[in-house]
């Protein structure tokens, strides 16, 4: 790859004879494993090369070294400009337009415009035809086209602000004020369309093994405003798991966090969560609060697709909480009944049928269980529970026990009050077209009576593990094209529910096969509450 690269640079040099230009020692380091870094390097050794100048040893020096052509071009430009060339602008203020145009990336000439003026440039109009000469726009319609390759940019962005220890290089005072003014908006308008490029540039310039210092510029930043996170995306969500942050800093990006699932952060969300519970774990014995932290991490890994990460997590907590109930029973029997129902969820998703039914069926008999009052005020739980059982025993085609539980998951969401009708309408849909899928299913409607909450004795048939989900004609019709109704590869529910309203963790990221959902992560799986061991 380096002297596919080096090959490509060398021909726009006018070099004949790329191979005379000899690679940077050690080019099997870590450091070099980025496609980006490589090109960096092919195009350093081959400048260095033409141009008879000393090889830098490292990608650091790659970065400086690129960083002083790029100035010494600023200044020869300037110069020419005196003696006539139509070019006004000094290098220290092309250096703080290009350092803008690292994080911002290329803009709508309008955009741009608003940018320089943002960071208190005058002649924004000279000043971007300037800077148009130096890093020629992609786009007619473009300004503020970035230097490149990507990792180059961050790395300008990293030199100029204060906190490295490169003494060839010293920080631009204007950095921080400048970084300040590209991501800052006023309060009441949303972040600006490059807040993902800036936010991401940032957090991965600022990874230890590169440049540790743009944590606290990150940090900064975040403290002002946690938002700024959630509107990076889920590339700046998973990197904040692997920089130097304050807890604190991250908790006050948590509460930013979505409730529910979006497939654009929900990996980032994971990865953050991770961080996060090996934090609040460390710093806690308290029981309570631990089966409560491995219950989140475990939803937020499942929402992110990994069900055998989530699995672990889950059974922890499950294991915590019966702790808990055993030495106060009724304290935390609702929390239990809950976790076990996210724990049958993921053994579901994994194709375990009888571990899925068992922590299904045991949730619904604690729910059973509570107090009348504290029983109507989990109406909605049970009524889950149930419908989760349903899905589990139409797997063996049990359409009464199945009928029975959705009938009585129908009744429950309906007795709930109508302000909870965001929550409860994509439940209650989802339970009637569960119905439907039976009533709709080939054969009678047959099966034991209902004795959920009861032994299973007879229920589980030999062969059980892995059976065939049933395929009911209103599955059929939500599988052909054009239908709102997504079908569940993963929820073996006679037919999916069409979404409507409301949030839902168990609806499933797309319509895979089952297997596809082993090893999701792959590797051996890690303990969430042992010593901390950051990537």
């Amino acid at each position: 790859m380096f002297v596919a690269a080096r090959d490509s640079f060398a021909r726009g040099y006018g070099l004949a004879e790329p191979s005379v230009v000899e690679p940077p020692h050690d080019l099997d380091r870590p450091e070099y494993g980025l496609v980006l870094a490589l090109h960096m390097a092919a195009l350093v050794a081959v400048d260095a090369h033409v141009h008879g100048a000393r090889l830098p040893e490292d990608t650091v020096g790659l970065s400086s070294y690129l960083l002083d052509r790029e100035r010494d071009h600023w200044t020869r430009l300037y110069e020419n400009g005196i003696s006539g060339l139509d070019f006004t602008t000094p290098p220290g203020t092309m250096h703080r337009v290009v350092f803008t145009a690292a994080p911002t990336g290329a803009l709508p000439t309008r955009a741009g415009t608003a940018v320089l003026r943002r960071i208190e440039l005058s002649d924004t109009h000279r000043t971007l035809a300037d800077h148009r000469v130096c890093y020629p726009s992609l786009n007619a319609r473009t300004v503020l086209e970035p230097p490149y390759p990507d990792r180059f940019a961050e790395d300008l962005l990293a030199i100029a602000l204060p906190g490295h220890a490169l003494t060839d290089q010293p920080a631009a005072a204007w950095a921080e004020d400048t970084l300040d003014l590209v991501t800052g908006v006023a309060d009441d308008e949303p972040p600006p369309p490059h807040t993902a490029r800036t936010m991401t540039f940032l957090v991965a310039a600022a990874a230890r093994d590169r440049w540790p210092h743009v944590a606290e510029h990150v940090e900064d930043l975040l403290r002002e405003d946690p938002g700024l996170a959630i509107a990076g995306g889920g590339d700046c969500l998973a990197g904040l798991a692997e920089i130097d942050v304050s807890l604190e800093v991250l908790e006050a990006v948590e509460t930013r966090l979505p409730d529910h699932r979006r497939i654009d952060l929900d990996v980032g969300i994971a990865e953050l969560g991770k961080r996060l519970a090996r934090e609040r774990l460390r710093r806690t014995d308290d029981s309570g609060k631990r089966a409560s932290e491995h219950r989140l991490l475990g939803q937020r890994l499942a929402r992110a697709g990994w069900h055998e990460e989530s699995l672990v997590v889950m059974e922890r907590s499950v294991d915590l909480y019966r702790a808990l109930v055993a030495r106060a029973p009724g304290g935390h029997a609702p929390d239990l009944a809950g976790c076990l129902t996210l724990l049958g969820r993921e053994h579901m998703k994994l194709g375990h049928w009888d571990e899925g039914l068992r922590c299904s069926e045991e949730a619904v008999r604690l729910y059973r269980e509570l107090p009348e009052e504290e029983r109507q005020a989990h109406a909605f739980d049970l009524a889950r529970a149930l419908g989760q059982v349903a899905d589990l025993v139409v797997v063996d085609r049990l359409w009464a026990e199945a009928l029975t539980a959705w009938e009585e998951a129908v009744r429950l969401l309906r007795g709930l009050p109508d302000q909870q009708l965001s929550t409860t309408s994509a439940e209650l849909a989802r339970t009637l077209t569960g119905q439907a899928g039976v009533h709709e299913a080939p054969g009678p409607v047959g099966g034991r009576d209902h004795g959920l909450g009861r032994g299973r004795g007879d229920l589980r048939r030999p062969g059980r593990e892995g059976a065939r989900r049933p395929r009911t004609r209103a599955r059929d019709r939500a599988e052909q094209p054009g239908e709102c109704a997504r079908p569940s590869a993963t929820c073996p529910r006679g037919t999916p529910a069409v979404r409507r309203g409301g949030k839902d963790d168990s609806e499933p990221r797309g319509d895979q096969p089952r297997s596809v959902l082993r090893g999701s992560r792959g590797g051996p799986l890690q303990p969430v509450d042992g010593p901390a061991q950051h990537r």
